[in-house]
């Protein structure tokens, strides 16, 4: 599937990476592996950001909804309808 696009935490050992499907998946950069998987949306997950600490990421999909997820986890924190169309960007 398609990679709508990729964030790094503050000090560059995790990668996320977002796709078409609603799909993110959480990327170890030193260990080249995949640590983490899950489904945020029924609509594609267009982008990523952690905060500063990368314990919390934040994703936009296009079901105009911003969700945070804990990194380690993937549990859902919270969930923001606010958008009537797309979420196309999300930065902490």
């Amino acid at each position: 599937n398609s990679c709508n696009a990729v964030a790094f935490t503050r000090l560059g050992n995790v990668l996320a990476s977002t796709d078409a499907d609603g799909i993110v998946k959480l990327w170890d950069t030193r260990m080249v592996a995949e640590i983490l998987t899950a489904e945020v949306s029924q609509t594609p997950a267009n982008k990523a950001s952690f905060d500063r600490s990368g314990t919390v990421l934040a994703v936009a999909s296009d079901d105009g909804r911003v969700r945070t997820f804990n990194a380690t986890t993937g549990e859902m924190l919270s969930e923001l309808n606010a958008h009537g169309d797309a979420a196309q960007a999300v930065v902490f």
